[in-house]
């Protein structure tokens, strides 16, 4: 079963009590222990269609919905928050999550998950799909805190950062804090993305065939699932628990090594400066910027030539020395690209 051809395996009506979370709802409800549902997006197509495939083991519905149409979540103007727990997966493009009113960049291969209390919606700007897989608290206890192991390897999940998360959010333990872990490929390569992907397709083609001993595999899968997304070697799992300033302040690091160093810092530079993988500082600069490391350090970069011109007398060819350029004609096109115009051109733009 391919699941980024699955929209055109399984149909079905629209649901209004499925979609209703699509109109301006700001809680929305479990309606099992598991439920699974793709979200396909093509802004860019005249009709902006946005697709929805629902799996879960009562029914499978596939709906389509036309830029006017009145479920259609591009109408949606509130953050929302639910009653089971949120694990993003994102299988093609990127995806931009408001997060309590925070812009976030999801790209191909990451994975968030979220407590109930987290208040969010995903923007629909960008061409994407993603998998939303909505887990009932009740599954999550039976999985993590209701275990009675045959085997002592199987304890050796206990004390985690996934394990502690879901500790730490249901039941008894259960604060109401405001969490979600960012889960961020170490490598990037096709091979994590590729296992990842692995577990989900496993998982609609047992939704869609159930047999006896499917619940049994289900959660099996599950457990696969987030101990491969333990895994350090993997994935750089990320705590984010608002009201403290650990995400931004990764962020503010990169920002204030990039501004010394005139943008010019490698990413391996970085990550030996700052003690992160270059993959999650990359991700990290995406989600608070937009931009690619490289492009955010070539922006502050330009900046810094554009001001060098404005305010100094130094010719082009020692600014760009100055700048750690060692190809003037690299220099000269970077900077054409930013603003338009050469060097000479933009300095002389003040006397004309």
């Amino acid at each position: 079963m391919d699941i980024s051809n699955l929209f055109f395996t399984t149909n079905g009506p629209v649901d209004p009590e499925v979609y209703e979370s699509y109109t301006d709802a700001t809680h929305y409800r479990s309606r099992g222990a598991i439920d699974l549902t793709f979200e396909t997006v093509h802004p860019d197509q005249e009709e902006g269609n946005i697709v929805f495939a629902l799996i879960s083991p009562k029914q499978s519905v596939l709906t389509v919905m036309p830029k006017d149409h009145p479920m259609n979540p591009i109408h949606r103007s509130v953050l929302h928050s639910h009653d089971f727990f949120e694990l993003l997966f994102v299988i093609r493009g990127e995806v931009y999550q408001n997060i309590e009113y925070e812009r976030h960049l999801y790209t191909k291969g990451s994975l968030c998950l979220m407590n109930k209390n987290i208040h969010h919606s995903e923007e629909f700007s960008t061409d994407y799909r993603a998998l939303f897989v909505m887990l009932s608290k009740e599954l999550v206890q039976s999985l993590f805190l209701g275990q009675d192991y045959l085997f002592g390897e199987e304890k050796k999940f206990e004390g985690n950062q996934v394990f502690e998360f879901f500790r730490n959010n249901t039941g008894s333990n259960d604060s109401g804090a405001m969490e979600y872990l960012d889960f961020i490929p170490i490598d990037e390569s096709k091979e994590c993305y590729d296992r990842m992907y692995s577990y989900f397709e496993r998982m609609v083609t047992i939704f869609l065939s159930p047999d006896l001993g499917s619940s049994f595999e289900i959660r099996s899968l599950l457990l696969e699932l987030f101990e491969t997304l333990s895994d350090s070697g993997s994935y750089s799992t990320i705590p984010i628990h608002f009201g403290s300033e650990t995400e931004l302040g990764i962020f503010n690091q990169v920002r204030n090594a990039l501004v010394s160093t005139n943008g010019r810092l490698s990413r391996s530079d970085l990550s030996k400066r700052l003690n992160y993988s270059g993959s999650y500082l990359n991700s990290l600069c995406k989600k608070y910027s937009g931009l690619s490391l490289f492009d955010y350090g070539m922006n502050i970069c330009m900046k810094e030539a554009a001001k060098l011109l404005d305010s100094t007398d130094m010719n082009v060819a020692k600014i760009s020395e100055h700048l750690g350029f060692t190809n003037r004609s690299h220099f000269y096109s970077i900077f054409r690209e930013h603003y338009g115009v050469s060097p000479a051109q933009y300095r002389k733009r003040d006397s004309d």
